[in-house]
């Protein structure tokens, strides 16, 4: 987070703060086949001990999510990658910026949250956890933060593959207009487009037949 501060690359808006919300380290190291078929470390030199060595990290990359008057943003994150010494080499950034606030809405109390999943009805999911606040989706058409749950559910008998885990998003604000991003957007989308489908199906029913 020094890191950032120091570059420059993004000014935050009043009210908002960054999280830490996760850190990977990446090492390498190498096995070739010996003589006998078995396998052996390949060695490294460290360019400051000057020692062999037979692993070493390359980088961190950090995670950073924001909060909006204290409350979580949820969605795209801010990555920071670091050298072993720790200086910035590449800076991801996911997000956009916050350009102000809209008029206050009405929410739904979070208890709620569970009481409108559709997945909590599945006998075969374990409810594993939900996360609460702004939701910010990947769609350019998202033009105000929306307000809702994840849900986390976990499916015992898919342990181990991609299926395990399953996620709903529930929208809190009672102003329907508010949407969580691109699932929400591209629903309104889907209703739209059957809409003019539709007019168009009418519309061609009611013209005059061109033979007459």
């Amino acid at each position: 987070m020094e890191s950032v501060a120091k570059s420059g690359l993004i000014t935050l808006a009043k009210h908002e703060s960054l999280d830490v919300v996760g850190v990977t380290s990446t090492h390498y190291a190498g096995w070739v086949d010996n003589s006998d078929g078995e396998l052996e470390p390949v060695y490294f030199k460290d360019p400051s001990s000057k020692k062999l060595i037979t692993e070493y990290k390359s980088d961190y990359t950090v995670y950073l999510g924001r909060r909006y008057r204290g409350v979580p943003i949820i969605g795209p994150t801010l990555g920071v990658r670091l050298d072993p010494n720790g200086e910035m080499v590449a800076f991801m950034k996911g997000w956009r910026d916050i350009s102000g606030e809209t008029a206050p809405t009405k929410i739904f109390d979070s208890a709620d949250a569970t009481d409108k999943s559709k997945l909590s009805t599945d006998n075969e999911l374990n409810f594993k956890g939900m996360m609460c606040g702004f939701t910010e989706g990947t769609a350019p058409a998202q033009s105000a933060a929306g307000i809702g749950c994840k849900l986390t559910y976990e499916n015992p008998a898919a342990a181990g593959t991609l299926a395990s885990e399953k996620v709903e998003w529930v929208n809190l604000a009672q102003d329907v207009s508010i949407s969580l991003g691109i699932e929400l957007d591209k629903a309104n989308l889907d209703d739209k487009s059957a809409e003019e489908e539709q007019k168009g199906e009418m519309k061609q029913s009611t013209s005059p037949d061109d033979d007459n």
